[in-house]
């Protein structure tokens, strides 16, 4: 058991170090900028699930469901409800969809996944169909008097694609989630920026999505990096999905 914990830190020291630095930057900013509970709440669960997403933990996914039911919570109270739709449609059917892949693949000799490469006619038809499903989204989201509802619809649209790449198992998904987290940081802080009340109280879910940038930036490097270390013999990978949102 201390073997595998000695080993365990050797090989995730990087997460770990961004996890811990994680935690106490979201403690200090849940703390000076007065969020209520439910959002620390959030963003310890969302920054657990990172870690252990990064670090290849079977949990991962478990931490996901989680968190983003923390999220809708925490997106239905801003009115965000772009996030809320998104994520109900897309986010937690893929989490549940990663259990159930951990629960199929499960073995004595651990828990192994194989890599997917999509085809540039499978993205173009996905990118064209998210298009089209985002303009009816506009729609309806100015009808609920979404806040920045152009920004919370190009955060859908490019939210998506990840998505998409991750339940495809293509890891060219974590590019994609660099972008899709940019955008949701700065979805969180408009309120800040526009100098709404309250828009204070939504750093530290802004600074999440920061976190969430640290952790797929580490995700792509150890994908890459285990690439070739890790490839067994039935062809597949070891490990869990991408960090998403």
């Amino acid at each position: 058991m201390k073997i595998k914990a000695k080993e365990f830190v050797k090989n995730n020291l990087l997460n770990l170090i961004a996890f811990f630095i994680g935690f106490v930057a979201l403690l200090t900013l849940s703390i000076v900028f007065k969020s209520d509970v439910l959002t620390f709440i959030y963003t310890i669960f969302f920054l657990i699930y990172l870690f252990s997403t990064c670090s290849k933990l079977w949990v991962a996914p478990i931490f996901g469901i989680a968190s983003v039911g923390l999220y809708i919570a925490v997106s239905v109270l801003s009115k965000n409800w772009g996030e809320v739709i998104f994520n109900c449609l897309f986010v937690l059917p893929i989490l549940f969809f990663s259990v159930w892949q951990y629960l199929k693949n499960r073995s004595k000799e651990g828990v192994y996944i194989s890599q997917n490469k999509i085809s540039i006619k499978e993205f173009l038809i996905f990118v064209a169909c998210d298009f089209v499903f985002c303009v009816a989204l506009f729609f309806a989201l100015n009808a609920l008097k979404t806040p920045f509802t152009i920004l919370a619809t190009v955060c859908f649209f490019f939210c998506a694609i990840p998505n998409y790449l991750q339940l495809r198992r293509d890891r060219r998904m974590f590019y994609f989630y660099l972008l899709a987290n940019t955008l949701l940081i700065l979805l969180w802080l408009m309120p800040l920026i526009r100098g709404e009340g309250g828009g204070v109280s939504m750093i530290p879910v802004a600074g999440g999505f920061f976190f969430s940038l640290v952790f797929n930036s580490l995700g792509a490097i150890n994908w890459n990096k285990r690439e070739n270390k890790n490839q067994i013999e039935n062809g597949g990978e070891d490990g869990t999905f991408s960090a998403s949102r």
